[in-house]
Protein backbone atom coordinates (compact mmCIF):
# COMPACT_ATOMS: atom_id res chain seq x y z
CA UNK A 1 0.00 0.00 0.00
CA UNK A 2 1.61 3.45 -0.82
CA UNK A 3 1.91 5.98 1.60
CA UNK A 4 -0.35 8.68 2.62
CA UNK A 5 -0.62 11.94 1.40
CA UNK A 6 -0.15 15.12 3.70
CA UNK A 7 -3.77 16.39 4.58
CA UNK A 8 -2.29 19.77 3.10
CA UNK A 9 -3.38 18.91 0.18
CA UNK A 10 -7.04 19.06 0.55
CA UNK A 11 -6.74 22.35 1.89
CA UNK A 12 -5.08 23.88 -1.60
CA UNK A 13 -5.69 24.61 -4.80
CA UNK A 14 -3.29 21.75 -6.94
CA UNK A 15 -2.49 22.24 -10.52
CA UNK A 16 -5.05 20.19 -13.02
CA UNK A 17 -3.42 18.71 -15.56
CA UNK A 18 -6.28 17.49 -18.42
CA UNK A 19 -5.49 15.61 -21.40
CA UNK A 20 -7.84 13.78 -24.32
CA UNK A 21 -6.59 10.47 -24.13
CA UNK A 22 -4.70 9.55 -20.76
CA UNK A 23 -5.83 8.45 -17.62
CA UNK A 24 -3.87 8.04 -14.52
CA UNK A 25 -4.30 5.43 -11.62
CA UNK A 26 -3.09 5.29 -8.23
CA UNK A 27 -0.07 3.23 -8.23
CA UNK A 28 1.07 3.66 -12.12
CA UNK A 29 3.92 5.50 -13.39
CA UNK A 30 2.79 7.78 -15.94
CA UNK A 31 5.89 9.32 -18.29
CA UNK A 32 5.22 12.78 -20.04
CA UNK A 33 6.26 15.28 -22.35
CA UNK A 34 5.14 18.99 -21.44
CA UNK A 35 5.44 21.11 -24.22
CA UNK A 36 2.60 23.67 -24.06
CA UNK A 37 3.50 27.08 -22.72
CA UNK A 38 0.58 26.69 -20.10
CA UNK A 39 1.90 23.60 -18.67
CA UNK A 40 5.63 24.50 -19.24
CA UNK A 41 4.85 27.27 -16.20
CA UNK A 42 2.70 24.70 -14.35
CA UNK A 43 5.96 23.10 -14.03
CA UNK A 44 8.04 25.54 -13.15
CA UNK A 45 5.70 26.33 -10.45
CA UNK A 46 5.22 23.10 -9.57
CA UNK A 47 9.95 22.76 -9.14
CA UNK A 48 9.47 25.73 -6.81
CA UNK A 49 7.61 23.05 -4.05
CA UNK A 50 9.44 21.03 -1.81
CA UNK A 51 9.75 17.76 -3.99
CA UNK A 52 7.20 16.04 -1.22
CA UNK A 53 5.34 18.75 -2.35
CA UNK A 54 4.97 18.55 -6.25
CA UNK A 55 1.86 16.92 -6.66
CA UNK A 56 -0.72 17.62 -9.64
CA UNK A 57 -4.02 16.28 -10.85
CA UNK A 58 -4.66 14.11 -13.62
CA UNK A 59 -7.49 15.02 -15.54
CA UNK A 60 -9.70 13.77 -18.31
CA UNK A 61 -11.25 16.23 -20.89
CA UNK A 62 -15.23 14.81 -22.02
CA UNK A 63 -15.79 14.83 -25.45
CA UNK A 64 -16.20 17.46 -27.62
CA UNK A 65 -13.36 19.72 -26.28
CA UNK A 66 -11.59 20.07 -29.25
CA UNK A 67 -13.19 24.05 -29.79
CA UNK A 68 -11.71 24.65 -26.13
CA UNK A 69 -8.83 22.61 -25.76
CA UNK A 70 -6.40 25.79 -25.89
CA UNK A 71 -8.66 27.69 -22.94
CA UNK A 72 -9.01 26.66 -19.48
CA UNK A 73 -12.59 25.93 -20.32
CA UNK A 74 -13.09 22.84 -21.58
CA UNK A 75 -15.27 20.26 -19.67
CA UNK A 76 -13.57 17.50 -17.85
CA UNK A 77 -14.59 15.03 -15.71
CA UNK A 78 -14.41 15.52 -11.90
CA UNK A 79 -12.84 11.91 -10.75
CA UNK A 80 -9.46 12.85 -11.33
CA UNK A 81 -5.88 10.83 -9.80
CA UNK A 82 -3.43 12.90 -7.88
CA UNK A 83 0.02 11.85 -9.29
CA UNK A 84 3.50 13.18 -7.76
CA UNK A 85 6.39 14.48 -9.57
CA UNK A 86 8.71 11.45 -9.69
CA UNK A 87 11.34 12.34 -11.83
CA UNK A 88 12.04 15.59 -13.84
CA UNK A 89 13.98 16.45 -16.79
CA UNK A 90 14.35 20.01 -18.34
CA UNK A 91 14.76 20.28 -22.36
CA UNK A 92 15.15 22.95 -24.68
CA UNK A 93 13.22 25.67 -24.91
CA UNK A 94 11.39 25.11 -21.68
CA UNK A 95 9.87 21.59 -22.13
CA UNK A 96 10.29 19.26 -19.72
CA UNK A 97 10.27 15.35 -19.53
CA UNK A 98 8.63 13.57 -16.27
CA UNK A 99 7.21 10.78 -14.77
CA UNK A 100 4.00 10.89 -12.40
CA UNK A 101 3.42 8.70 -9.87
CA UNK A 102 -0.49 7.85 -9.10
CA UNK A 103 -0.89 8.54 -5.83
CA UNK A 104 -4.86 8.49 -5.07
CA UNK A 105 -8.26 9.29 -6.17
CA UNK A 106 -9.85 12.72 -5.81
CA UNK A 107 -13.33 14.66 -6.81
CA UNK A 108 -12.96 18.30 -8.04
CA UNK A 109 -14.78 20.46 -5.48
CA UNK A 110 -13.93 23.83 -6.58
CA UNK A 111 -12.22 24.82 -9.56
CA UNK A 112 -10.10 28.24 -10.87
CA UNK A 113 -10.01 28.87 -14.23
CA UNK A 114 -8.38 32.00 -14.14
CA UNK A 115 -4.61 31.23 -14.47
CA UNK A 116 -2.15 30.46 -16.73
CA UNK A 117 -3.80 26.98 -16.41
CA UNK A 118 -6.40 25.44 -13.87
CA UNK A 119 -6.52 24.70 -10.47
CA UNK A 120 -8.53 22.69 -7.88
CA UNK A 121 -9.61 22.47 -4.56
CA UNK A 122 -10.18 18.48 -4.29
CA UNK A 123 -11.44 16.53 -1.72
CA UNK A 124 -10.30 12.56 -1.24
CA UNK A 125 -12.12 9.63 -2.99
CA UNK A 126 -12.26 6.76 -0.46
CA UNK A 127 -12.42 2.97 -1.18
CA UNK A 128 -16.10 1.58 -1.38
CA UNK A 129 -16.95 -2.03 -0.71
CA UNK A 130 -13.84 -4.02 -0.56
CA UNK A 131 -14.02 -7.89 -1.45
CA UNK A 132 -13.66 -10.04 1.56
CA UNK A 133 -10.50 -12.38 2.11
CA UNK A 134 -11.89 -15.37 0.05
CA UNK A 135 -13.11 -13.01 -2.42
CA UNK A 136 -9.67 -11.43 -2.68
CA UNK A 137 -8.22 -14.63 -3.13
CA UNK A 138 -10.02 -15.51 -5.78
CA UNK A 139 -9.71 -12.11 -7.48
CA UNK A 140 -6.12 -12.96 -7.05
CA UNK A 141 -6.17 -16.35 -8.90
CA UNK A 142 -8.73 -15.03 -11.30
CA UNK A 143 -6.15 -11.91 -12.55
CA UNK A 144 -3.51 -14.25 -12.38
CA UNK A 145 -4.91 -16.28 -14.58
CA UNK A 146 -6.18 -14.12 -17.41
CA UNK A 147 -2.93 -12.69 -17.87
CA UNK A 148 -1.06 -15.74 -17.84
CA UNK A 149 -3.04 -15.99 -20.89
CA UNK A 150 -2.20 -13.02 -22.22
CA UNK A 151 1.43 -13.56 -21.61
CA UNK A 152 1.26 -17.16 -24.12
CA UNK A 153 -0.66 -14.97 -26.80
CA UNK A 154 2.27 -12.61 -26.40
CA UNK A 155 -0.19 -9.45 -26.00
CA UNK A 156 1.74 -8.72 -22.24
CA UNK A 157 5.25 -9.45 -20.92
CA UNK A 158 5.88 -12.08 -18.95
CA UNK A 159 8.80 -10.13 -16.52
CA UNK A 160 5.90 -7.40 -16.07
CA UNK A 161 2.99 -9.37 -14.98
CA UNK A 162 5.17 -11.04 -12.69
CA UNK A 163 6.79 -7.70 -11.41
CA UNK A 164 2.53 -7.12 -10.51
CA UNK A 165 2.12 -9.95 -8.38
CA UNK A 166 5.29 -10.41 -6.76
CA UNK A 167 4.14 -7.81 -3.51
CA UNK A 168 1.78 -8.46 -1.40
CA UNK A 169 0.02 -5.41 -1.54
CA UNK A 170 -3.71 -4.93 -0.97
CA UNK A 171 -5.89 -6.29 -3.57
CA UNK A 172 -7.02 -2.59 -4.44
CA UNK A 173 -3.60 -1.41 -5.50
CA UNK A 174 -3.67 -4.67 -7.44
CA UNK A 175 -6.46 -4.29 -9.59
CA UNK A 176 -5.31 -0.26 -10.15
CA UNK A 177 -1.90 -1.30 -10.97
CA UNK A 178 -3.05 -4.47 -13.47
CA UNK A 179 -5.54 -1.75 -15.00
CA UNK A 180 -2.76 0.79 -15.85
CA UNK A 181 -0.33 -0.69 -17.00
CA UNK A 182 -2.42 -3.93 -18.47
CA UNK A 183 -5.33 -2.30 -20.23
CA UNK A 184 -4.34 -0.12 -23.34
CA UNK A 185 -3.68 3.24 -22.87
CA UNK A 186 -6.28 3.85 -25.89
CA UNK A 187 -8.98 2.41 -23.78
CA UNK A 188 -8.75 5.20 -21.67
CA UNK A 189 -12.58 5.76 -21.49
CA UNK A 190 -12.96 2.26 -19.81
CA UNK A 191 -9.69 3.25 -17.73
CA UNK A 192 -11.86 6.41 -16.17
CA UNK A 193 -14.84 4.22 -15.72
CA UNK A 194 -12.30 2.67 -13.61
CA UNK A 195 -11.40 5.14 -11.61
CA UNK A 196 -14.41 6.46 -10.72
CA UNK A 197 -15.50 3.54 -9.49
CA UNK A 198 -15.02 3.07 -5.74
CA UNK A 199 -16.56 0.07 -5.28
CA UNK A 200 -13.19 -2.44 -5.23
CA UNK A 201 -15.30 -5.44 -6.00
CA UNK A 202 -17.28 -3.74 -9.16
CA UNK A 203 -13.75 -2.21 -9.75
CA UNK A 204 -11.95 -5.92 -10.34
CA UNK A 205 -15.07 -7.20 -12.38
CA UNK A 206 -14.52 -4.59 -15.10
CA UNK A 207 -11.10 -5.06 -15.30
CA UNK A 208 -11.33 -8.74 -15.68
CA UNK A 209 -13.94 -8.69 -17.95
CA UNK A 210 -11.68 -6.15 -20.06
CA UNK A 211 -8.83 -8.40 -19.90
CA UNK A 212 -10.72 -11.53 -20.69
CA UNK A 213 -12.52 -9.92 -23.70
CA UNK A 214 -8.89 -8.63 -24.86
CA UNK A 215 -7.51 -12.18 -24.25
CA UNK A 216 -10.94 -13.68 -26.41
CA UNK A 217 -10.55 -11.43 -29.14
CA UNK A 218 -6.40 -12.04 -29.09
CA UNK A 219 -7.42 -16.00 -29.95
CA UNK A 220 -10.17 -15.70 -32.57
CA UNK A 221 -8.84 -12.81 -35.07
CA UNK A 222 -6.16 -12.90 -37.31
CA UNK A 223 -5.33 -9.03 -37.19
CA UNK A 224 -3.43 -8.30 -34.33
CA UNK A 225 -4.79 -7.77 -30.71
CA UNK A 226 -3.99 -4.76 -28.60
CA UNK A 227 -1.01 -5.01 -26.82
CA UNK A 228 -1.21 -4.79 -22.91
CA UNK A 229 2.31 -3.57 -22.31
CA UNK A 230 4.07 -1.40 -22.15
CA UNK A 231 2.27 1.89 -22.31
CA UNK A 232 4.01 4.39 -24.50
CA UNK A 233 4.90 8.12 -23.64
CA UNK A 234 2.14 10.63 -23.44
CA UNK A 235 2.24 14.58 -24.64
CA UNK A 236 -0.15 17.42 -23.54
Amino acid sequence: MMDELDDQIWEQALPVFPLPNCVLLPGGLLPLHIFEPRYRRMMLDLLSHEPSDRHLAMALLRPGYEPLYHTNQAAIHPTVCVGSVLQHEPLEDGRFNLILLGRTRAQIRLEDATGPYRRAVLASVGPGRLPEPDEADQSRYDLRRVLGEATELGIADSHAVEQVFAGRGSIEALVDTIAFYFIAPEAYPVKQQILETTDVRERIQIVLHRLEDVVARARTEARPAEHLWPPPISDN
